[in-house]
């Protein structure tokens, strides 16, 4: 009964990490990886605390979506790593993946505990447009109280590219539920649509004063693919909106003026040229060893002066691309098991779309944002390394754990109790 009560309370304290957890991501690093270690650490010990309910715990883990795509992609970089230094080169290899285990560990909170959830979810929206006002400011008023002074924003973070990667996450995310209408559940003033309108608007700021073309890009597919799955109609307003949008910003906003006009230069432009260089580059690594790469952790620096940051980088240690960086470190192997992984995530995620149409529960419009924000980074990773960033990694799967859990099938001999162990 004793230990029973204990379980309980870790449980709880999960939930209360959880949220904690949420709060931390757009300000921390070192505060998610705290909070993120001190919660793993409370997992295992309630399942070491409770062998009597092991068999619940199996059920809600073997629940878990995606676990067979990310054990082949794992499996992969397994694989790189001892062809390119053993067995002690493979499992180091592996810890490469460490910030992924935030997915299990969230995701055995989140599918047990709604309310947990919708709290975690309105905890992320609120700090993000925090995060995006305060980057707003930054970028109009030059105003970088904590290093660089970069053209673009950075948020509470260190750089624009990671903090761009958060700001896409959460805005997507926060876009979908208000088009989706899952607000509606929401408290603190949340359910109030005009409230939610500005928290939206804010963290799409983000994203706008980030100063990331990529961003841009991924935001604007994200977005259009959000509409897409609603209805033809909602598709052709958002293009409409995006064209107004666009122009007003061209007009209105500096920064969107001068990172587009850059392009009409582009052999002059830094960005452009370095991505270019890196990318032919990043092919003939791969040539060298086409099939398990030359190892995640073994990608060459090159020194390219006018391209590194003073104070913040050396030289260039990451192809600019998610698919080249991926191809060139762990091979054709590599990346064909990393796209199974985002092509089984959009299968989940759409699948969960149909299942929940008629949903009432917000779990529709959460799936919604879900998919805008991963649509996002996946066409934003054609240009930048966004899937070796720790920041966006740790938000982007603990987002992803979001999701609802995958229908029992009919024939399964589990227990209601089991599935729904530890629920407070």
């Amino acid at each position: 009964m004793l230990v029973s009560q204990l379980a309980e309370k870790l449980f709880r304290l999960q939930t209360a990490l959880i949220v904690l957890y949420a709060v931390s991501l757009p300000f921390s690093l070192t505060a998610s990886w705290v909070i993120f270690v001190l919660g793993v650490a409370l997992w295992l010990l309630q399942i070491i605390l409770t062998p009597d309910r092991w068999r619940a715990e199996l059920s809600t883990l073997a629940r878990t979506p995606l676990l067979v795509p990310l054990a082949v992609f794992a499996c992969a970089l397994f694989v790189s790593g001892l062809a390119n230094g053993g067995l002690s080169e493979a499992f180091i290899s592996l810890i490469n993946l460490k910030t992924l285990i935030v997915f299990p560990w969230a995701f055995h909170i989140l599918a047990r505990h709604k309310v947990v959830k919708q709290v975690a979810v309105q905890a992320l929206i609120i700090v993000g447009a925090l995060s995006g006002v305060f980057g707003a400011v930054q970028q109009l008023c030059n105003f970088h109280p904590f290093g660089y002074r970069y053209l673009q924003a950075t948020g509470f973070l260190a750089n624009p590219m990671a903090y761009a990667g958060q700001m896409q996450l959460v805005s997507m995310l926060a876009l979908g539920i208000l088009l989706a209408g899952g607000n509606k559940e929401f408290s603190w003033g949340m359910a109030r649509k005009p409230v939610f309108v500005l928290l939206v608007v804010a963290n799409v700021a983000g994203v706008l004063f980030a100063g990331e073309r990529n961003a841009w890009l991924g935001a604007i597919a994200g977005i259009m693919s959000m509409t897409a799955l609603l209805s033809w109609r909602a598709l052709a307003k958002c293009c409409l909106a995006l064209a107004v949008v666009s122009v007003l910003c061209w007009v209105i906003v500096p920064v969107v003026h001068t990172r587009i006009a850059q392009l009409g230069a582009w052999q002059q432009d830094i960005s452009v040229r370095v991505r270019l260089e890196i990318w032919q580059e990043s092919i003939k690594i791969w040539r060298s060893k086409p099939l398990v790469g030359v190892g995640i952790r073994n990608y060459p620096h090159f020194n390219i002066p006018e391209a590194i940051v003073p104070g913040h980088s050396k030289d260039i240690n990451h192809a600019h691309s998610n698919y080249l960086h991926i191809l060139a470190t762990t091979g054709a192997l590599g990346l064909a098991s990393y796209l199974w992984l985002w092509i089984a995530a959009l299968k989940y995620i759409i699948t969960a779309l149909g299942a929940k149409k008629n949903s009432t529960d917000g779990e529709r419009s959460l799936c919604l944002g879900i998919l805008g924000g991963t649509v996002a980074l996946l066409v934003a990773g054609l240009f930048e390394y966004n899937f070796g960033t720790a920041q966006v990694r740790l938000a982007q799967w603990f987002i992803i754990a979001m999701l609802p859990p995958p229908a029992p099938h009919h024939n399964c001999q589990t227990k209601t109790s089991d599935l729904t162990a530890g629920e407070v």
